[in-house]
Parts: structure tokens; sequence; C-alpha cells
């Protein structure tokens, strides 16, 4: 197959969010998680600025980037996120904000979204 050279789509991507528990446990939870088409360049950019933050050399002139700045950049849209009540919850900014405020579940969602962009390394 040819490769064409044009915006690609957003993409599909199982997720799986662990999140504290009773008695000391932990569940685990799954949904599809839809992330964003992203340009290496930004890719690189994002990946650079949370390693340099890390170390603790942030540029003062760059904007920082944290989990959940990031998270909502990547994540664009979503499949089985229920309520309470087992009803379908639809993407909406307010409904991913209500999931980021969750504890961990933001940077849990940027490390699988950079593990995505791994898979296809290992796959060649």
């Amino acid at each position: 197959m040819a490769l064409v050279l044009k915006q690609k789509e957003p993409y599909r991507w199982p997720l799986k969010i662990t999140l504290p528990a009773d008695d000391g446990k932990r569940a685990t939870e799954s949904f599809t998680g839809i992330f964003a088409w992203l340009s290496q360049s930004r890719i690189e950019e994002i990946r650079r600025t949370v390693r340099m933050q890390s170390m603790g050399l942030a540029d003062p002139d760059q904007q920082e980037i944290d989990d959940i700045s990031a998270a909502k950049e990547v994540l664009v849209g979503w499949a089985d996120v229920l309520d309470d009540e087992g009803d379908a919850v639809p993407f909406s900014d307010r409904a991913l904000d209500q999931l980021l405020q969750l504890p961990t579940v933001a940077g849990q969602i940027v490390k699988q979204w950079q593990q995505s962009l791994e898979a296809t390394k290992k796959g060649n």
C-alpha cells in the first residue's frame, strides 16, 4: 500500500485506568480513547518540555506542560465511558475535565498515548 501524505484522522486506542479501591486494592477499568494525530515536531516538543521540567531545567519562556494540559491536547474523544447508571457519557470538555480530576488519570492517559506511539516503532 502506498503512503499518502495527508493529515491523519484521530485514532482509537484501548486505555486501562487503575484507581485505588477498598481494602488497599486497585481497580482497573478500561475504555477506548480517541487520540489526536499530532505532528512529529509537536510530539517532540511535548516530550522535550516534560523532560526538561522533570529535571528542573524548564525554559522560562516556554509554557509548562502538565499531565492535565497534555491529556487535553491528545485525548479528543472516547467510547465506553459510562455514568453511575450505566449510560454512555458523551465526550465533552466538561466530562473530560471531570475525568482528569480523578487522581493520576491524566498521567495514565498521557503515558498510554506515548505507548501508542512506541507500539508503532516496535511493530517495524
